[in-house]
């Protein structure tokens, strides 16, 4: 894994959660500082020293990906697929 792999600007939850789960994974080999984790993936130092603290306390589903909180979506499957028909016309 050579230089920072994480270079968008705007990364997806699971691209998130992956980024968090590569550093686990440098962290529990204990070969790296935080420091040279943190420029590998991309993040502050002291995103790393957060997650390191989470690791010690949760496990790595710690890093998961949450669930975004906020309302229910108004359209469920078969609406969106007939939206997707009805805008392909």
């Amino acid at each position: 894994m050579e230089g920072n792999v994480w270079r968008p600007t705007h990364l997806t939850p699971e691209q998130m959660e992956e980024r968090r789960l590569v550093a686990a994974t440098l962290l529990r080999q204990g070969q790296l500082s935080q420091a040279d984790i943190a420029r590998r993936v991309g993040v502050s130092r002291a995103s790393v020293c957060r997650w390191a603290a989470t690791l010690a306390q949760e496990g790595p589903r710690g890093l998961e990906a949450r669930p975004i909180p906020g309302p229910s979506p108004r359209l469920d499957e078969k609406a969106w697929t007939r939206l997707g028909r009805l805008l392909d016309r």
